[in-house]
């Protein structure tokens, strides 16, 4: 963090895998999930082994069942067609992971179906 623009870097990795994503921006009133997500998404990227473009297109807090939790809204786009999925997580005692969680909660699936690179699983540290 410097005076008025933060730089985020998120690491993703599994034994000898080790993924990479960072996303920078300034901090319009604190807003700091958003761009957490985003190097989410560009570690994400970093995987695949194919024309996609990952991109943020929501970030919302919601309360269910009680509990307040965070819902993300990635967009996968692809030549000109674009597909939304959504993930969520609830919000525990470290924010700032909640948001990688609830990225990669919404591409769980698709993952699956997509090339790429290598094998992929998560660690968050």
């Amino acid at each position: 963090i410097e005076d008025e623009k933060v730089d985020v870097e998120v690491r993703l990795a599994r034994g000898a895998l080790v993924v990479t994503g960072s996303q920078g921006d300034y901090r319009f009133g604190g807003k700091l999930l958003p761009t957490i997500a985003g190097a989410a998404l560009h570690a994400i990227s970093e995987l695949l082994d194919e024309d996609i473009h990952l991109c943020l297109a929501g970030l919302e807090e919601v309360v269910l069942g009680g509990r307040i939790g965070l819902c993300a809204v990635v967009n996968a786009i692809r030549d000109r067609s674009v597909t939304s999925y959504i993930g969520c997580a609830f919000i525990g005692t470290e924010r700032n992971e909640c948001a990688v969680l609830a990225v990669l909660d919404a591409l769980n699936r698709p993952l699956g179906e997509w090339k790429l690179r290598s094998e992929i699983h998560y660690t968050i540290r």
